[in-house]
């Protein structure tokens, strides 16, 4: 790699190092995976270690602001069968909404908060049924169809509002007492 301080090809080293990401506006700490000159010790550009910090930057403003991480995202969405641009038509979202926030984009509270909503199945089977004007018959079939073995697997807990079964992966929480979600 190019040192530009050393002016020459230098073998270079990774090192860990905490520094801080604006996300929003806001600045986020993260233990960043940073390319250092092995000659004479200057930081170097790495667009590879570069994009993965701030992957790292969004998980952790996700993770302080309750929003979803992308794998949640695609779980949920997974969960009912669906494509990101029915589940985003569903969710009476933009086509490319769902797949940009599965690729790492960060979601507005109110989408967030519409996305977690999606996970309990009678909220869903609100959403599906206000949105089947904007998807088609076969794809409506495919999320009822989900969204009915969804419901046979999901039983009712009074602390925990849903609770899915051992039998699948996926477990939802919610906690109406003190407002905090999982």
């Amino acid at each position: 790699m190019y040192c530009p301080k050393c002016q020459a090809e230098v073998s270079t080293v990774v090192q860990e190092m905490t520094e801080s990401y604006p996300v929003k506006g806001e600045p986020v700490l993260v233990e960043a995976q940073v390319r250092i000159c092995s000659v004479c010790g200057e930081e170097l550009w790495d667009d590879v270690l570069d994009s993965q910090n701030l992957r790292r930057a969004y998980a952790q403003y996700r993770k302080t602001h309750g929003l979803l991480q992308p794998e949640e995202i695609q779980e949920i969405r997974e969960l009912y069968g669906l494509s990101q641009v029915i589940f985003a038509r569903v969710l009476g979202l933009g086509d490319k909404t769902v797949a940009r926030y599965e690729n790492g984009s960060l979601a507005d509270a109110a989408q967030n908060n519409l996305i977690v909503l999606a996970r309990n199945p009678e909220n869903f089977r609100q959403l599906l049924e206000m949105s089947r004007c904007r998807i088609t018959a076969q794809d409506y079939e495919t999320a009822r169809k989900a969204l009915e073995q969804v419901s046979r697997q999901v039983s009712y807990n009074p602390k925990q509002i849903y609770v899915i079964q051992e039998d699948t992966d996926i477990n939802f929480k919610l906690n109406w007492g003190d407002r905090k979600y999982a």
